[in-house]
């Protein structure tokens, strides 16, 4: 009986610990694997793990460095493309302003070089002019007279083209004075005085314009001009009586008598009444230019833009 116990009892031993160790030797035919070793196999294992994902974060990290160097050098390409580009687009402006300046500095050479030559050319023409003129005094021959005078109206022409307004009074006041009763040189100067406004009537006697030292005057649309200035242009003599305040003018067998304020006149002793009478003006007598100019036995006319008077004997 103590025999059977010791042997169930060394079975029971068996039983509880071959299990064990088999299991601890890897069973039957190898291969096993000692607890400590698979503790380091499992390390080895989380090491590997570890180490793939700091290396995918390494590689992810530094492909994002990569983007993010790649976009940056894109960046700073194009900030630098647009720099560049406004950089040429600022010196092309500024190549084409200096161009244009330099441009505008030739033309302006040019123009007044045009007109250094144009002030020559127009100095010489007046002086060729001028000899023309006194050709003219001594031409009998109606043709030649006239071909003088269309000198003078296509240089005259010439002017209005360059808009050369100091020379169109000039020549037409030397056109006049060769063609006294041309109506068209006066309506000519007309066109230019009109733009100057003139303030006063202009007076001219056989093709020469009056100036004298008191302007002429309008009363009663009657121009009334300084009584020595009409009188010694038509080659009469006048007398002044203070006394009577009388102007007493006399050329050949014309004699005229007029008196301050006074609206009748005798001429060669017949009454003639004046629509508008002589008046004083700034120590100056002022008779009725159309009245003498006629009782004188003159020509009168008026044009009345330029505000001009022609007397032509």
């Amino acid at each position: 009986m103590k025999r059977k116990i010791m042997v169930l009892a060394a079975a029971i031993f068996l039983l509880a610990f071959v299990p064990a160790a088999a299991g601890a030797a890897g069973g039957p035919g190898g291969g096993g694997v000692p607890a400590a070793d698979r503790g380091g196999q499992g390390a080895q294992v989380g090491d590997q793990t570890q180490n793939q994902g700091a290396a995918k974060s390494l590689k992810a990290g530094n492909e994002i460095g990569e983007d993010a160097q790649k976009a940056g050098e894109a960046g700073t390409g194009l900030l630098d493309r647009v720099r560049q580009r406004l950089q040429t687009m600022q010196q092309d402006k500024t190549m084409q302003q200096d161009k244009t300046m330099q441009q505008d500095k030739t033309m302006q050479q040019d123009k007044t070089m045009q007109q250094g030559r144009t002030r020559q050319d127009w100095q010489t023409l007046k002086e060729e002019l001028g000899q023309l003129k006194e050709e003219y005094k001594g031409q009998t021959e109606s043709q030649s007279r006239q071909e003088i005078r269309n000198m003078y109206r296509q240089a005259f022409q010439y002017a209005k083209q360059l808009a050369a307004k100091e020379e169109l009074k000039p020549l037409l006041e030397e056109m006049i004075s060769m063609d006294p009763k041309d109506p068209e040189n006066y309506e000519e100067l007309g066109a230019v005085l009109i733009e100057e406004e003139p303030a006063d009537p202009v007076v001219f006697c056989d093709g020469r314009r009056l100036r004298p030292d008191a302007p002429p005057v309008i009363r009663e649309n009657r121009t009334l001009i300084p009584v020595r200035a009409i009188t010694e242009a038509l080659g009469a003599t006048v007398e002044w009586n203070e006394a009577e305040q009388t102007v007493n003018i006399n050329r050949g067998e014309t004699s005229i008598q007029l008196q301050v304020r006074n609206r009748v006149a005798q001429v060669n002793g017949a009454p003639v009444e004046l629509e508008s009478p002589a008046e004083i003006n700034g120590s100056r007598v002022f008779v009725p230019l159309r009245f003498i100019s006629q009782a004188l036995k003159s020509e009168v006319n008026y044009y009345p833009e330029g505000r001009i008077v022609t007397v032509n004997q």
